[in-house]
């Protein structure tokens, strides 16, 4: 066991005491026996700098004398820094810009780290930062997402390059990457690999399609062949002397594992944290162990609630719509008056859609897997939808019969995509695909064939289509002018003319009125936008006029842009220029948790035996 030790510190950017000895403000070093109580403390982020948002990259050094986590300035420059748990302040790392997805060499004399399209590496002590291996292909297809990295005593590393491959295994000197796994059938990645004790065995995440493959499996550097020891979609992380660490509904449990059998010891899972910030789409979890009894870990933070709500054409409140809750998209209301919205519980990590009638606000659940499906769009005759399904972690279109609940992919697997309106002849299903190598591009699925058909394929990102309601134009937004703008074009030549240009600074979410006089967007001042157009022969637009200020929901940040996975806001039209919409998160947002360091975590597992199971 190792020796536990206390920083009680009071200046920002430093380890602030959360338990132990009362009263003490100077730097104190405790020698403490096995038997006696775990010490926990909090880590801020270094003054002038921030946590992000969700799942902070982390990771405890094997000895658990330090940390290696991410942060960014004012300017959103995000680098690595370092705290030692008996220093007052943590040092920044040369040459991490843009960094993630830190982690330790065994000696925990080096840090590696992805950048760009590479895993590279950087000492402590000082000295150049070295490229140890490229995934430029992989990592552009997954528009820059990693999925984690391991440092073996063999001086392998094994490089999950993105959520969508398999593992890869390269020298930590530098060479040419080999396949460390194979994705089976139905695999869409592996990723959130951690090396066992061995230094031959490790364990990863399995995100697949299929319940029978997803979750924890165990592989060897000596063949391809792994073995499931458990279902879940949240990575886990083996902790000396044999422990798994793992998630389940929100909370942070441990159950003992032996690493030679590599099977479970103990059929017991103890608890260990009430709360573990996680997503499970991607495998993230905000939780790493050390050889010697150190846990690191945040608290799933809890946003302010919101309220979907409809407004009249000067911006004043006229309604609100089903509870308070955490509201990410929504979908334009069918002809009988239901809305559809997905909804998050952020403690537990998962979203589902959900059916509200906008006259009574009833509550009507449709999908009850939790991985976060979206972007719902009523067919004609509202007897189906048509949203973005996720299992495993791959958006696709999803069909849903509304009676049954039940819903198959539209398509193969493949590149994320989102849909984004029916024509009304129920014909098309206009959708986005993020294709590698050009972006989000437009789509149209012909029903019932299921035909692909390319509405506008670009380098730029082109998204958000809508209709007009006489099915002859598409109101798009592309960002080819270095900034998203809304345009208009006729839709499979069903009218004459081509491509206008309607926004003038720019534009976002573009939706026609329900006569098809009125084209709205958003503006990136925040602003509603109204443009009178006719859409009879060729298309026409007068000069856009502001009609009111309101500050959206966004579903990503808004530095993101386009290239957001998801839709940046959410809003439609109603019909006497009546707009609902989600209205950002009211009042202050929930401090952003700080992350939690625990000496001697297996002290907790005494204590929490009547949450055990």
């Amino acid at each position: 066991m190792p020796r536990l030790r206390r920083a009680a510190l009071g200046a920002a950017g430093a380890v602030a005491v959360l338990g132990g000895v009362a009263g003490a403000f100077a730097l104190l070093r405790l020698e403490l026996e096995p038997a006696l109580e775990s010490r926990q403390f909090v880590l801020a982020p270094p003054a002038g700098t921030s946590l992000p948002a969700r799942t902070p990259p982390f990771a405890v050094s094997p000895d658990g004398e330090r940390i290696v986590f991410g942060a960014a300035d004012i300017a959103g420059r995000s680098t690595l820094w370092v705290q030692e748990l008996d220093s007052i302040e943590a040092r920044q790392l040369p040459g991490t810009d843009d960094a993630s997805a830190p982690f330790w060499s065994p000696d925990g004399r080096t840090v590696g780290f992805f950048a760009g399209t590479a895993v590279k590496t950087v000492p402590l002590a000082g000295g150049p930062v070295k490229t140890v291996a490229e995934f430029p292909e992989l990592i552009a297809a997954a528009s820059g997402a990693t999925a984690g990295a391991t440092w073996g005593a063999n001086g392998e590393i094994i490089v999950a390059p993105t959520p969508r491959s398999a593992l890869f295994r390269v020298a930590a000197e530098g060479g040419a990457p080999t396949p460390a796994t194979e994705l089976a059938p139905g695999d869409v990645g592996h990723v959130r690999p951690q090396f066992l004790p061995d230094g031959r065995h490790f364990q990863y995440l399995v995100l697949a399609e299929s319940p029978a493959r997803r979750g924890i499996h165990v592989g060897s550097l000596d063949s391809f062949e792994s073995r499931l020891v458990l279902p879940t979609v949240v990575k886990a992380a083996y902790a000396a002397p044999g422990y798994l660490l793992f998630v389940r509904d929100g909370r942070l449990w441990a159950r003992a594992f032996d690493a030679v059998a590599l099977d479970w010891a103990d059929g017991r899972e103890l608890l260990v944290a009430d709360s573990v910030d996680h997503i499970t789409t991607e495998g993230r979890a905000s939780f790493d162990a050390s050889a010697t009894g150190t846990l690191v870990y945040r608290e799933s933070g809890i946003p302010a609630s919101t309220q979907p709500i409809i407004v009249d054409s000067r911006g004043t409140v006229v309604a609100r719509v089903g509870p308070v809750g955490d509201y990410q998209t929504l979908g334009f209301p069918s002809d009988d008056g239901r809305l559809v919205v997905e909804t998050h519980d952020l403690r537990t990590a998962t979203g589902d859609l959900w059916g509200i009638d906008l006259a009574s606000g009833a509550l009507e659940q449709l999908t009850f897997d939790g991985v976060h499906h979206n972007a719902a769009v009523w067919s004609p005759t509202n007897t189906e939808l048509v949203f973005t399904g996720r299992p495993g972690g791959v958006r696709n279109l999803h069909l849903m019969d509304v009676t049954s609940r039940a819903h198959e992919p539209l398509l193969a697997s493949g590149p994320d995509r989102n849909p984004t309106d029916w024509s009304p002849d129920g014909r098309y299903i206009l959708y986005e695909e993020n294709t590698p190598g050009t972006s989000f591009d437009l789509w149209a699925l012909e029903m019932p064939s299921r035909t692909p058909i390319p509405l506008l394929r670009e380098s730029a990102n082109e998204r958000s289509a809508r209709l007009a309601p006489n099915g002859r134009f598409i109101a798009y937004i592309s960002d080819r002018g270095g900034r998203p703008e809304v345009y208009v074009r006729p839709f499979l030549a069903r009218a004459a003319g081509s491509e206008t240009k309607v926004s003038v600074t720019g534009g976002l979410a573009p939706r026609w009125g329900s006569d098809g006089r009125q084209l709205f967007f958003y503006g990136l001042d925040g602003a509603v936008v109204a443009v009178d157009v006719d859409t009879s022969d060729r298309f026409t637009a007068r000069r856009p006029q502001q009609l009111f200020a309101v500050e959206m929901h966004y579903a990503c940040s808004r530095e993101a842009g386009l290239r957001c996975p998801a839709p940046p806001v959410s809003w439609e039209v109603l019909e006497d220029e009546r707009f609902l919409i989600i209205p950002a998160h009211a009042g202050p947002a929930t401090p952003t948790p700080p992350i939690r360091v625990i000496e001697n975590w297996m002290a907790l597992l005494e204590r929490e035996t009547p949450g055990a199971r």
